[in-house]
């Protein structure tokens, strides 16, 4: 059984000035920089969507610590991950420009994860969109940027419950509890 993960502090995390309010499991870049954009998000925000888990309300901290509990084993099963952007393009109608990658192996481990949440946990967390594949977003309502040439590396997984996180290392054995539980404050509904 993987431990619980490292507490990230997000500080006032929000979304276009907004509070975030969903949960999503996410890889974190190690060279974010390279994703920057003029008038896009920062490079602290930055990450690769491995998994949107929804809406709050359908999960209990017993839920909770079920997600965390697969997303720390296959933490620990996977990566680390280095793509190279394949491509930059547009997704949704919120007008999001997001970098694409190739490479068969982060889409192959995202698709073990999601098979796992959406067996072992029980509020509804099929995927809306069956062919989704991981990518960054660079920002919204912004021109196209250039196709960065650096590869990117992710070497951290992380569940994020609207302005509470925990974060794995990837591909490394899991020693010990962080804490055998943690307080989970009341989240703004």
């Amino acid at each position: 059984v993987a431990s619980l993960g490292t507490p990230v502090d997000l500080g006032d995390a929000t979304i276009d000035g907004e509070p975030m309010t969903k949960g999503n499991i996410i890889l974190v870049p190690d060279n974010p920089d390279a994703l920057t954009v003029p008038g896009g998000d920062p490079a602290d925000v930055l990450h690769a969507t491995l998994k949107f888990l929804g809406d709050l309300d359908p999960w209990d901290d017993e839920q909770r610590e079920r997600a965390e509990g697969i997303v720390g084993e296959w933490a620990r099963t996977h990566g680390p991950f280095t793509a190279t952007v394949a491509g930059v393009g547009e997704l949704g109608d919120d007008g999001a420009v997001v970098y694409h990658f190739d490479g068969d192996d982060l889409q192959a481990a995202r698709a073990d994860l999601s098979a796992a949440i959406d067996d072992g946990t029980a509020p509804d967390t099929t995927d809306t969109y069956p062919s989704f594949k991981p990518h960054v977003t660079a920002g919204y309502g912004i021109d196209a940027p250039p196709v960065p040439t650096e590869p990117i590396t992710f070497s951290r997984a992380r569940v994020q419950w609207a302005d509470e996180a925990l974060e794995w290392p990837l591909g490394q054995p899991v020693e010990a509890p962080v804490a055998a539980a943690r307080p989970r404050k009341r989240l703004r509904q």
